[in-house]
């Protein structure tokens, strides 16, 4: 916590108090809005240990991004990151100068609090959760539901530091890497190949046939059809390839739209956390364990 209190202590107001609640530790805060307005929030132990990580040589990162001013804006940041955790969750958050900014502004709070990727996401893998939870079953609670384990394994990781923030380089073994970027699907030949009509589906006009054809090729029961679906895009300028297994992606009207963009060519802005490598080009290989998905202007 300290490094937090020491990042927001230049905000004008700002003042934080630790409780013992319930045996877990809160942390209780207020901080002004830009209107000067004292707002209050609440973050728990772990959500404060995540920002320490995130917002940890924020104003560097600012300036390597070639953001004017680094140093204004990685106080407006903080100030709009503690923002989003007041109490009047309800209410509008304060409008930053540049669109990427509050990009960066929505990825510390979703990794800080990974929730509000799970409340809206496009791909959730429970096997490697399951994994994870029982190669660390030592250090964790006897839990049975895949999104408890994963926000207990957030929890852990980032008590012990194993989770990097939209990392510059590799991470190492055992550690989860939280990335923001944009993808383009890349289909696969022999599937399509295999269902009628499918090519000149995706290739025409977009509608409910369009829909019909996207619901059909990722719905298919046979788990040796198409059982991997790859994106691939930059991640901190270098290539990168995203692998997804096709049964932990849910078919919904918000999906299948998103799907029928990227088969026609669409960008698609991924976010959330992974396990990074490498393959044998160099290339980085992402093994995502939870993603949301938006516009690549989102």
């Amino acid at each position: 916590m300290t490094e937090l209190v020491n990042v927001a202590s230049g905000i004008s107001g700002f003042t934080v108090q630790a409780r013992d609640i319930e045996g877990g530790v809160h942390f209780h805060f207020t901080v002004p809005d830009r209107d000067g307005v004292v707002r209050c929030g609440e973050l728990s132990e772990a959500a404060a240990a995540a920002l320490e990580i995130a917002l940890h040589d924020l104003e560097a990162r600012l300036d390597s991004l070639g953001v004017a001013d680094p140093r204004e804006n990685a106080e407006e940041i903080t100030r709009s990151v503690l923002l989003a955790f007041r109490e009047d969750r309800n209410s509008h958050l304060p409008v930053l100068s540049e669109p990427r900014l509050a990009t960066l502004v929505g990825d510390i709070t979703a990794f800080a609090e990974p929730a509000r990727l799970l409340a809206q996401r496009f791909y959730f893998s429970t096997r490697k959760v399951a994994t994870l939870h029982r190669a660390y079953r030592h250090l964790l609670p006897d839990i049975e539901e895949p999104e408890q384990r994963f926000l207990a394994l957030h929890r852990l990781f980032c008590s012990r530091e194993q989770v990097l923030f939209q990392p510059a380089d590799l991470p190492g073994d055992d550690q989860w890497a939280y990335f923001t970027a944009d993808f383009i699907l890349a289909p696969d030949e022999v599937a399509l190949d295999r269902v009628p009509q499918a090519r000149g589906v995706l290739t025409g006009p977009r509608g409910a046939d369009t829909f019909h054809m996207v619901s059909r090729i990722f719905g298919e029961v046979d788990p040796f059809f198409y059982p991997f679906v790859q994106f691939r895009g930059q991640v901190s300028g270098r290539d990168a390839v995203l692998l997804c297994s096709r049964k932990h992606i849910p078919l919904n009207s918000s999906t299948v739209s998103t799907l029928a963009d990227a088969m026609r060519g669409s960008p698609l802005r991924l976010r959330g956390f992974g396990s990074v490598g490498h393959t044998a080009d160099d290339v980085v290989e992402i093994q995502p364990i939870v993603l949301r998905t938006g516009s690549a202007t989102s």
